[in-house]
């Protein structure tokens, strides 16, 4: 008999696509009565998500999954426009949060039961979804981890196993958690459905005097120092700089050094004031986010 609401599994999957067919196999086999599955992943382009995601997907073909109807349905993590590659940069967590959050919030609104797999994929990626879910989540839905033995991780590791039938090393563990949403309903009314937005309106808030200070500094870089601010800013690390701009570290510590001099004038900062990237960041983030974001 049809089930009164849909039963939908969800999972991260990054580049070890059996944790999603394993973790599913083993909702099936307790009486799951599932019929949408929603892999959440990063962008495709990166050659082992991309391997990845076309495994799980051909474990779906014809929307038919062990015998049976279950739809398949990708959803890419997004950074407005484009999809986001890795979970390195402030915006990039913050396209995932919000990726997370307007799917679970719709599936709720339909009066899905969700069961959450967070074991597959980036870390984070894991921990936003579960974040995500304990705003939105009730009792009825479950968040799951799956739990394998070392020997196990090895023989399917890479997709090179897609199924293990009842095996006892690689188990799924219920994680138990209260979802906030639901005992505090109020948080759910409090959040702007449209996380992205509600942090670009602040940021474009910014104080008239620190974007006229911001605009001043850029002026004064080189395209070269710039690109190397913007990169900071996003929350990149030097290393990555000089191996993105194909410079040396040195290089990068010098434009850096001249990029705090520029600041430390626009913002007549005492002499000993030590201006980190952490403090560009917080200065400069609405000023480049006010750069990308289209005319009204």
């Amino acid at each position: 008999m049809p089930t009164a609401h849909p039963c939908v599994y969800v999972a991260t999957l990054g580049g070890q696509p059996q944790i999603v067919t394993l973790a599913l196999d083993r909702l099936l086999a307790q009486g799951e009565p599932i019929t949408e599955a929603i892999i959440v992943h990063l962008s495709p382009a990166e050659p082992r998500y991309g391997r990845a995601l076309r495994q799980v997907a051909d474990e779906f073909r014809g929307e038919c999954y062990a015998g049976q109807h279950i739809r398949f349905r990708p959803l890419v993590v997004s950074v407005g426009p484009q999809a986001a590659s890795d979970l390195r940069a402030d915006r990039a967590v913050t396209g995932a949060l919000d990726t997370l959050q307007t799917l679970i919030r719709q599936l709720k609104a339909t009066d899905a039961q969700i069961h959450l797999c967070i074991s597959g994929g980036r870390r984070l990626l894991g921990m936003l979804a579960l974040s995500a879910a304990m705003l939105y989540f009730d009792r009825s839905d479950a968040i799951w981890h799956l739990s394998s033995s070392d020997a196990i991780r090895a023989r399917t590791a890479e997709g090179s196993l897609m199924h293990l039938p009842d095996h006892a090393d690689a188990q799924l563990v219920r994680v138990p958690v209260e979802p906030w949403g639901h005992l505090f309903p109020a948080l759910r009314t409090q959040r702007d459905p449209d996380f992205s937005s509600a942090i670009s309106r602040r940021r474009r808030d910014m104080d008239a005097p620190d974007q006229a200070r911001c605009q001043q500094v850029y002026a004064r870089l080189t395209e070269r120092q710039r690109e190397v601010l913007q990169l900071l800013v996003e929350g990149v690390t030097v290393q990555e700089i000089s191996a993105r701009l194909c410079i040396v570290i040195s290089t990068v510590h010098a434009h850096k050094k001249q990029i705090f001099a520029e600041s430390a004038i626009a913002w007549e900062l005492p002499l000993d004031t030590r201006a980190d990237a952490r403090w560009l960041r917080e200065k400069f983030l609405a000023f480049f986010d006010a750069r990308s974001e289209p005319l009204a």
